[in-house]
């Protein structure tokens, strides 16, 4: 028998619990529509079992993706040492209980994008569409579309001169609302091989759920498992809780899930994201990105990075809000400026926005690049009057980039991302001296408590308690 499934994420235990129900032999094959690991607890173990199984075969997905450009950019750094370079990637599963190696490596970079046979394609994300719903040439499509796009997910977005299109990427219950493989069939026609698509992903971060669907019989099988005491605490009312960057819509994933297990909050709670919010980028897509935000249950605070649209942002006129200034976008969605501090249930938070962008001779000045995304002299005098108000006490502090010392602390693939120290962690150093719980920052896509009082935040979602 022939199964496929999407976004197992590092679910090692569900996985093999999923192959035991469907009575998975060396007869029958498995194809994963991409994104085996992160998010779970075993993503190199759960590579490892799929990489050495002849009949699992896995495609790409936009984690897998992630991974490779960490990994090119790690080999550029120490082409001729291999020893530092596994030690480097190694370091991009810090929380993993099994040490990666060259054979999981190898796994990784010969992953295709897409899987086509006669009468059937699989891809993670979607597929490329003209107007009227035919699919383009799949040699013509960019890695990009094939793993993260969003579109393809629509009910409305059908192929119609395509063989069935098996994809993941987004869960099936954002479509649905209900933790199943979703099958959109042809009108008079039986089969799976007959649908127009089937979406797979169970949305196993949230749902617990893993399941897949066997080709031939049009049959679905499904594991679960208990969500953790952590995952079902009901906050209370007024909780603040912090994240990392968004890029607008590319990473908001992380707030719909955490959206979808947290119906409770309200418009009273509130979300920081530490930078590159995003959502503030160009007149066309405004109101369409600021939507996506106002539509969760929460108010969505933010301090800027370096991938902003400062133009945009400094349009809004100037506030007071909570003991310090802002730029109030919409009654949910507020900018925290830059060396403020807030006084917000009781928490006193100092924010400092601002960051380097290392790509910015790739980029065009006032399109997708803009100058003020370095903090400047009169932003660092601001934050000391308004630190020297409260005797430089705060609860938290709120930033993007990280000081000096910090990011000579980070993981080397961090490190060898930002490559050097900029005007921002110069300026981030100004703060080390102010008395403070806890230090927030985003800016490197990283997930990582460096001490007691320092953390980096990325697809993390945590409680400032």
């Amino acid at each position: 028998m022939l199964y496929v499934m999407s976004d197992p994420h590092a679910q090692y235990g569900l996985f093999e619990e999923l192959l035991h129900k469907i009575g998975f032999g060396p007869e029958d094959e498995l194809i994963i529509c991409g994104d085996i690991i992160d998010k779970g607890p075993d993503s190199i173990r759960l590579a490892q079992r799929v990489f050495r199984t002849p009949n699992i075969h896995c495609i790409m997905g936009n984690h897998e993706y992630a991974f490779l450009k960490y990994y090119w950019s790690v080999m550029q750094s120490v082409p001729n040492d291999s020893v530092e370079a596994m030690q480097q990637l190694r370091e991009y599963f810090p929380n993993d209980g099994h040490l990666l190696d060259w054979e999981i490596v190898d796994g990784f970079a010969n992953m295709p994008c897409y899987i086509e046979r006669e009468d059937f394609i699989c891809v993670h994300a979607g597929l490329p569409l003209d107007a009227d719903g035919r699919v383009l040439p799949l040699e013509e499509a960019s890695i990009e579309q094939l793993v993260h796009d969003r579109y393809f997910k629509e009910p409305t977005v059908l192929p119609t001169d395509s063989k069935c299109v098996f994809f993941g990427h987004t869960p099936a219950s954002f479509v649905s609302g209900k933790e199943e493989i979703l099958l959109y069939p042809r009108p008079g026609q039986n089969g799976v091989k007959n649908c127009y698509k089937v979406h797979l992903d169970m949305g196993t971060m949230t749902s617990g759920v893993v399941g897949c669907i066997c080709v031939e019989t049009g049959e679905c099988f499904y594991v679960k498992k208990e969500l953790t005491t952590e995952q079902k605490t009901t906050p209370e009312k007024g909780s603040i809780f912090v994240t990392g960057d968004t890029h607008g819509c590319v990473d908001v994933i992380k707030l719909v899930e955490f959206a979808a297990r947290n119906e409770w909050l309200t418009k009273d709670d509130y979300v920081i994201i530490a930078g590159d919010f995003g959502a503030i980028w160009d007149k066309g897509s405004l109101e369409r990105s600021l939507n996506v935000y106002s539509a969760f249950p929460w108010t969505t605070l933010f301090v800027d990075g370096n991938h902003e649209n400062f133009d945009l942002i400094n349009a809004y006129p100037i506030e007071k809000w909570k003991g310090g200034k802002v730029h109030k976008i919409r009654d949910d969605v507020i900018h925290l400026m830059r060396g403020q501090v807030y006084e917000i249930y009781g928490k006193r938070i100092f924010t400092f926005g601002g960051g380097t962008s290392i790509d910015r001779c790739l980029r065009t000045p006032k399109i997708s690049w803009w100058p003020q995304e370095l903090p400047t002299y009169d932003d660092l005098d601001e934050a000391e009057k308004n630190l020297k108000a409260c005797n430089k006490k705060v609860d938290y502090i709120i930033t993007h980039s990280c000081s000096e010392r910090t990011l000579y602390e980070l993981p080397l693939y961090a490190q060898s991302i930002k490559a050097k120290v900029f005007l921002d962690n110069v300026f981030l150093s100004n703060f080390e001296s102010v008395q403070y719980k806890r230090w927030y920052f985003g800016h490197y896509h990283l997930d990582r408590d460096l001490d007691e009082k320092r953390s980096a935040v990325y697809q993390r979602i945590l409680l400032l308690d």
